[in-house]
Protein backbone atom coordinates (compact mmCIF):
# COMPACT_ATOMS: atom_id res chain seq x y z
CA UNK A 1 0.00 0.00 0.00
CA UNK A 2 1.10 3.53 -0.69
CA UNK A 3 -0.32 6.77 0.68
CA UNK A 4 0.34 9.63 -1.73
CA UNK A 5 0.01 13.11 -0.24
CA UNK A 6 -0.71 16.24 -2.28
CA UNK A 7 -1.47 19.83 -1.33
CA UNK A 8 -5.13 19.24 -2.21
CA UNK A 9 -5.53 15.83 -0.49
CA UNK A 10 -4.26 12.27 -0.70
CA UNK A 11 -4.70 8.97 -2.55
CA UNK A 12 -4.42 5.37 -1.49
CA UNK A 13 -2.71 2.93 -3.85
CA UNK A 14 -3.10 -0.79 -3.18
CA UNK A 15 -0.96 -3.38 -4.95
CA UNK A 16 -1.56 -7.12 -5.18
CA UNK A 17 2.12 -7.83 -4.63
CA UNK A 18 4.85 -7.12 -2.15
CA UNK A 19 7.52 -4.68 -3.27
CA UNK A 20 10.11 -7.40 -3.90
CA UNK A 21 11.57 -8.62 -7.19
CA UNK A 22 10.16 -12.15 -6.83
CA UNK A 23 6.60 -10.77 -6.79
CA UNK A 24 7.12 -8.66 -9.92
CA UNK A 25 9.47 -10.56 -12.22
CA UNK A 26 7.44 -12.14 -15.04
CA UNK A 27 4.21 -12.11 -13.04
CA UNK A 28 0.94 -10.30 -13.52
CA UNK A 29 -0.03 -7.97 -10.70
CA UNK A 30 -2.84 -5.55 -10.06
CA UNK A 31 -3.11 -2.05 -8.67
CA UNK A 32 -6.01 0.06 -7.42
CA UNK A 33 -5.72 3.81 -7.01
CA UNK A 34 -8.31 5.77 -5.08
CA UNK A 35 -9.82 9.05 -6.12
CA UNK A 36 -8.19 12.13 -4.63
CA UNK A 37 -9.52 12.46 -1.09
CA UNK A 38 -9.94 16.14 -0.13
CA UNK A 39 -9.40 17.52 3.34
CA UNK A 40 -12.56 17.77 5.48
CA UNK A 41 -13.77 21.28 6.30
CA UNK A 42 -12.78 22.81 9.64
CA UNK A 43 -14.94 21.62 12.51
CA UNK A 44 -16.04 18.36 10.87
CA UNK A 45 -16.85 15.54 13.25
CA UNK A 46 -14.45 12.62 13.68
CA UNK A 47 -16.90 10.33 11.84
CA UNK A 48 -17.14 12.57 8.78
CA UNK A 49 -15.92 11.49 5.40
CA UNK A 50 -16.88 7.82 5.65
CA UNK A 51 -17.84 5.85 2.55
CA UNK A 52 -20.76 3.43 2.10
CA UNK A 53 -18.20 0.59 2.25
CA UNK A 54 -16.59 1.83 5.49
CA UNK A 55 -13.27 2.17 3.69
CA UNK A 56 -12.06 4.94 6.00
CA UNK A 57 -12.78 2.91 9.14
CA UNK A 58 -11.12 -0.18 7.68
CA UNK A 59 -8.05 1.75 6.50
CA UNK A 60 -7.62 3.32 9.94
CA UNK A 61 -8.05 -0.06 11.67
CA UNK A 62 -5.54 -1.63 9.30
CA UNK A 63 -2.89 1.00 10.01
CA UNK A 64 -3.60 0.90 13.76
CA UNK A 65 -3.24 -2.90 13.81
CA UNK A 66 0.51 -2.51 13.36
CA UNK A 67 0.75 -0.65 16.67
CA UNK A 68 3.60 1.40 15.24
CA UNK A 69 4.11 4.88 16.69
CA UNK A 70 5.48 5.94 13.28
CA UNK A 71 1.99 5.54 11.80
CA UNK A 72 0.17 7.78 14.30
CA UNK A 73 0.76 10.95 12.26
CA UNK A 74 -0.53 9.19 9.12
CA UNK A 75 -3.62 7.95 10.97
CA UNK A 76 -4.40 11.46 12.20
CA UNK A 77 -3.97 12.92 8.72
CA UNK A 78 -6.34 10.33 7.21
CA UNK A 79 -8.99 11.18 9.85
CA UNK A 80 -8.90 14.76 8.56
CA UNK A 81 -9.90 13.75 5.00
CA UNK A 82 -13.12 12.91 3.17
CA UNK A 83 -13.09 9.33 1.86
CA UNK A 84 -16.84 9.26 1.13
CA UNK A 85 -16.38 8.78 -2.64
CA UNK A 86 -14.77 5.35 -2.14
CA UNK A 87 -16.83 2.52 -3.62
CA UNK A 88 -14.55 -0.43 -2.82
CA UNK A 89 -14.00 -2.59 0.24
CA UNK A 90 -10.61 -2.88 1.89
CA UNK A 91 -9.67 -6.52 2.43
CA UNK A 92 -6.29 -6.41 4.16
CA UNK A 93 -4.08 -8.96 5.85
CA UNK A 94 -2.13 -8.23 8.99
CA UNK A 95 0.40 -10.26 10.93
CA UNK A 96 -0.87 -12.10 13.97
CA UNK A 97 -3.36 -14.65 15.12
CA UNK A 98 -7.00 -13.67 15.55
CA UNK A 99 -9.90 -15.28 17.36
CA UNK A 100 -13.61 -14.60 17.69
CA UNK A 101 -15.02 -11.62 15.80
CA UNK A 102 -11.48 -10.43 14.97
CA UNK A 103 -11.10 -13.41 12.63
CA UNK A 104 -13.43 -11.72 10.11
CA UNK A 105 -11.53 -8.43 10.14
CA UNK A 106 -8.61 -9.59 7.99
CA UNK A 107 -7.65 -11.82 5.10
CA UNK A 108 -9.75 -14.50 3.46
CA UNK A 109 -12.41 -14.51 6.21
CA UNK A 110 -12.90 -10.77 5.66
CA UNK A 111 -13.29 -11.42 1.95
CA UNK A 112 -15.91 -14.09 2.67
CA UNK A 113 -17.80 -11.68 4.93
CA UNK A 114 -17.78 -8.91 2.28
CA UNK A 115 -18.91 -11.32 -0.46
CA UNK A 116 -21.70 -12.69 1.72
CA UNK A 117 -22.90 -9.18 2.63
CA UNK A 118 -22.97 -8.06 -1.01
CA UNK A 119 -24.73 -11.22 -2.17
CA UNK A 120 -27.54 -10.65 0.31
CA UNK A 121 -28.08 -6.97 -0.64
Amino acid sequence: MMLLWYEEGFRVVILTSNLIRADWYQKTQGMWMSPLFPRLSEGSSSGSGESPTFFKRDLLEYLASYRAPELEDWIQRIKEHDLSETRVYLVASTPGRYVGADMERWGHLRLRKVKHFNASH
